[in-house]
């Protein structure tokens, strides 16, 4: 079972977040702010890490920064209400493998889209150590 932390101010969201990924077979801690979300992400494995945009004390770009800096391998969706082109961009300059905006539907299709997601980045590791191995 993959282990997912999603990190969100709005309990409403957490808790949404860890009932819809509970009942897709997902195991889901969640977080309040970026440093709960550090804190966990340094003592527990993750499959994949979902970061709303705006947090207290940092945006989620920031927040995606960090945890590519203490985990690199590990693939970040950014979670933000208002779809934004520029961010969207950036989020995938830093290492997200999603931008996802919280619209009406979301919801219904996070689980494919962490599927999704997963999935993407398990190729491109391949991918990568295939190539480090013949090529070297």
């Amino acid at each position: 079972m993959e282990k997912i932390l999603a990190i969100d101010d709005s309990k409403l969201v957490r808790d949404m977040l860890k009932s819809l990924l509970t009942e897709n077979q997902f195991a889901v801690d969640v977080a309040a702010n970026a440093e709960e979300g550090l804190y966990y992400i340094t003592r527990n494995p993750y499959d994949l890490i979902i970061v709303d945009y705006m947090l207290p004390g940092m945006n989620g770009l920031q927040l995606l920064t960090l945890i590519k800096e203490k985990k690199p391998e590990l693939p970040v969706i950014i979670l933000t209400s208002k779809g934004n082109e520029g961010i969207a961009v950036q989020a995938m300059k830093l290492g997200a493998v999603d931008y996802v905006v919280k619209s009406s539907d979301f919801i219904l299709q996070l689980p494919l889209i962490i599927r999704q997601a997963m999935k993407t980045h398990k190729e491109m590791i391949q991918e990568t150590e295939f190539l480090k191995k013949h090529l070297s």
